[in-house]
């Protein structure tokens, strides 16, 4: 990344020892919350997320680097798949819109050069919101990205909607979670197929399928074992598919007793 984005290496040096300095520069930030203002609240920043232009300027060399070597690819719409541990559902939803023709991806099993070469022949991006998400920066101007939230406070990420704008993606969030333990780096996000996402792709709403019910029985039994309370501000906003899910739940005595959960 370094090299392309035209950082003459050769100048690099490793500081492998503790070392003296005679100057030191500091670059200033190009990319941060502004408090300065109006704040914007949420739950996890405070302020409008500020990028400045040669912030762009940087993200611009990296994508000419990607023009210049640009190959056509037949594929066209990419799901950019996290996989993480605590991504439970994220395989079934994936799946989902494999159906829709994406292709599925984990950018860390490409090349850098692949990486960019993926995103620039990209005209329709999905991820769930977060680091994953954030891949859209090296997208074309006014691509098509969908969004999945993984936790009700996370619909508001002020960093993505930043990179939104930097490119005027076309972005849409769409609902398709059911997330109510601890969000964060230790928590656990649930996925589903909602009747939201149904309805952006024109399919009709039947109710949760089996896999959704495992996956939800497999998401209670995480919670449980790394003692992760349910929050009330999740388990409010999603009352109603709650309600849902386990009205079909309690027609399957088979699933409860196999997971060992009562309802």
């Amino acid at each position: 990344m370094l090299e392309i984005l035209e950082v003459d290496t050769n100048n690099l040096h490793a500081i492998t020892e503790p070392m003296k300095f005679q100057n030191v520069i500091l670059p200033d930030e190009s990319f941060f919350i502004d408090d300065s203002g109006k704040p914007f609240e949420n739950q996890f920043f405070s302020g409008n997320t500020v990028f400045a232009q040669e912030y762009l300027d940087t993200i611009e060399i990296a994508r000419n680097y990607a023009r210049k070597k640009f190959t056509p690819l037949s594929q066209k719409k990419f799901y950019i798949y996290h996989g993480g541990s605590n991504q439970i559902g994220e395989q079934r939803l994936a799946e989902y819109f494999k159906s829709k023709g994406y292709a599925i991806i984990q950018p860390e099993k490409f090349t850098l050069d692949e990486q960019l070469n993926i995103f620039l022949n990209c005209e329709s991006f999905v991820s769930t919101l977060g680091s994953a998400s954030h891949n859209a920066i090296f997208l074309k101007d006014n691509s098509e990205v969908i969004l999945i939230p993984r936790w009700v406070r996370y619909n508001l990420n002020t960093y993505q909607e930043a990179i939104n704008r930097m490119h005027n993606l076309q972005v849409s969030y769409i609902d398709a979670t059911l997330s109510l333990g601890s969000p964060g780096i230790e928590g656990a996000y649930l996925f589903i197929i909602s009747e939201q996402l149904k309805k952006f792709f024109g399919d009709a709403w039947t109710g949760f399928a089996e896999e959704d019910l495992v996956n939800f029985l497999e998401y209670q039994k995480y919670c449980q074992a790394h003692g992760l309370p349910i929050f009330d501000t999740p388990k409010k906003y999603y009352s109603g598919v709650l309600n849902e899910i386990l009205a079909q739940l309690k027609q399957r005595e088979d699933l409860l007793q196999k997971f060992g959960i009562k309802i």
